[in-house]
């Protein structure tokens, strides 16, 4: 999970772990995280995949608008289909599924049209020869309700492999096999990134990370605490050490000139780098690449932040940030 947070990252993003034993034991509070990845390999009735214990933790969490990846090859056997009258309305109210069949008898899957993976794959997980381990009975799942919709499907029979589900400010991503025996590296980032995309929305700074010569990029601050606020931004080629404030706050990008060329800028490439959060505390800016074949390639940082109206202007929130590849 961690390796397929990082790899080819295109926002910033830190990120904890920790065993189900911490959660339950209190050591870890899941409300201090705004998405938590519950990974549950194959364990299931032997090995209970959420005991009741932890259903309380994790329904909480939701209904306190908290966001869910969660990963396993016997979820939904285990809760919905051998569980008690609890487990199955869990599994149906919280995770957003319910249990069709044990086996797909397939190891592939891909994309579902409109769903959050659209044009994903096609792709596998471990057959045992993948060097994580055979996934045996990889559940078959629909969605709950109509809060839920199919993100994945299995690769043969029309089967459902993952769902996606928006309640209220929760949201959950839910997947019928293990997510960490995807064999594919690359396709492993690509579906986390995703997932963490629907999850995280909406981000405090959202943006696309791939442009072409020629292209736009639009972007928008959403800050809905912040209305009325002035809000920057810059770019920079890098993003550690960062500029320090008072406070201990570090704006993630280094003061090279690319940031002298775009800080709260309105010029041929950076558009409205500078302005004012509307009564929503949202602010609209856009990156204009010129139609050069020389800018190919280019990659830059676009991050920025908030201003406090104090006696003298003070920094407010500071925005994570994003990575932009020119192609």
């Amino acid at each position: 999970h961690g390796d397929a947070i990082r790899r080819n990252a295109e926002f910033s993003l830190g990120f904890d772990a920790a065993s189900n034993e911490a959660v339950l034991k209190g050591g870890v509070s899941l409300s201090a995280y705004r998405v938590v990845c519950w990974a549950l390999g194959e364990e299931s009735t032997a090995d209970e995949t959420f005991s009741s214990g932890e259903q309380a933790l994790v329904r909480s969490y939701m209904q306190r608008g908290g966001r869910l990846f969660v990963s396993g090859a016997e979820i939904a056997w285990d809760l919905d289909s051998r569980g008690s009258a609890a487990d199955k309305a869990f599994y149906r109210d919280v995770l957003g599924a319910r249990y069709v069949r044990d086996d797909a008898v397939t190891y592939g899957f891909l994309g579902a049209n409109g769903g959050v993976f659209a044009a994903l794959g096609p792709a596998s997980f471990d057959n045992g020869s993948g060097g994580t381990y055979d996934v045996d009975y990889p559940d078959v799942l629909a969605p709950s309700d109509s809060k839920s919709s199919t993100c994945l499907f299995y690769s043969t029979g029309g089967q459902v492999a993952g769902i996606q589900r928006i309640d209220g400010p929760s949201r959950v991503v839910n997947l019928g096999f293990p997510f960490e025996t995807i064999g594919n590296v690359a396709v492993r980032a690509d579906l986390m990134r995703r997932a963490l995309r629907f999850l995280l929305a909406p981000r405090s700074l959202e943006m696309a990370s791939i442009v072409s010569t020629g292209g736009r990029v639009p972007i928008t601050v959403d800050l809905p605490q912040e209305a009325g606020r002035i809000y920057v931004l810059a770019a920079s080629t890098a993003t550690n050490p960062g500029i320090p404030f008072p406070g201990g706050k570090t704006l993630p990008l280094n003061p090279d000139p690319l940031f002298a060329l775009s800080f709260g800028q309105t010029n041929g490439v950076f558009h409205r780098f500078a302005g004012l959060l509307d009564a929503s505390g949202r602010g609209s800016a856009e990156i204009r690449i010129p139609s050069d074949p020389r800018f190919r390639g280019l990659r830059f940082f676009v991050s920025g932040l908030s201003l406090v109206r104090q006696p003298v202007l003070a920094p407010g929130s500071l925005l994570p940030w994003y990575v932009v590849q020119v192609r």
